[in-house]
């Protein structure tokens, strides 16, 4: 395991940011969950300012990622009308760049991503 204090310099790290916001077990911890991932995101910011993030949640109130959005297309252009749509309630909620304050306040904002119910068949952790 590479730490980001040891990796050598000019190197950058990646990272996704991903959160189950579905599951009624996690609802009472997104608070303080958001507020860590955002002090991280703010500590890369201020440490490694090359660092990207992008943050990505599960049982989101919408879906917003581009595996979904190009099955809708190609289906549409293949005219297909019995399309069962693929990757519901994901969204990319903030897309890989570098940190920034923006996706810190994403991260912050988690209880406002929270999907509510999970989706039909949308497995709830033990």
């Amino acid at each position: 395991r590479l730490d980001a204090a040891m990796a050598p310099a000019g190197k950058k790290t990646c990272t996704v940011l991903l959160v189950d916001v579905s599951a009624p077990s996690m609802t009472p911890h997104l608070g303080w969950i958001g507020d860590a991932l955002s002090r991280v995101v703010q500590n890369r910011m201020m440490h490694a300012k090359a660092d990207e993030f992008a943050l990505v949640t599960c049982g989101a109130r919408e879906t917003k990622n581009d595996v979904h959005t190009e099955g809708l297309e190609n289906a549409a252009m293949a005219n297909e009308h019995d399309y069962e749509e693929e990757y519901l309630n994901i969204s990319v909620d903030v897309p890989m760049a570098c940190a920034s304050s923006e996706t810190a306040s994403a991260a912050a904002r988690l209880e406002d991503l929270a999907g509510g119910e999970a989706p039909p068949g949308y497995p709830d952790a033990p």
